[in-house]
């Protein structure tokens, strides 16, 4: 892997980590919406990194969680729990953002808040 390449894995895996500590200062001022988007970039941040450090790259959201899916749950390298993770915040995300009159609660993203930092440190742990 060229150093060009193990930079860009690198900053993706600092823009993960910087997105989700915004959504920690949202979490904490009760803006769910917002978090509900932060936890999934900073998610999907981290899929993209895993995904160039394996030589696959997306030019699209869905693409990369298909290519997730396809490549790091369908063939056991992460557990199963993280594919259905990365779906469900991938469908929060979406409807948060484009769905009218969406307004999430406390309740319907603290799980999801709270695994997304570990599901960064499990990318970063794999890639290592």
């Amino acid at each position: 892997m060229s150093s060009d390449e193990q930079q860009y894995i690198i900053f993706k895996l600092n823009q993960a980590k910087e997105t989700y500590a915004a959504a920690e200062i949202m979490f904490e001022n009760k803006m769910y919406n917002s978090v509900a988007n932060r936890i999934y970039y900073s998610s999907f941040y981290a899929v993209q990194a895993a995904l160039h450090h394996s030589n696959l790259k997306s030019t699209s959201h869905k693409g990369a969680k298909i290519l997730f899916n396809q490549t790091f749950i369908k063939e056991k390298l992460l557990e199963e729990k993280w594919g259905i993770f990365y779906s469900k915040i991938f469908a929060l995300r979406d409807d948060g953002d484009y769905g009218d009159f969406v307004v999430y609660t406390k309740e319907q993203v603290e799980d999801l808040f709270l695994q997304t930092k570990t599901f960064i440190q499990i990318i970063e742990q794999f890639i290592s």
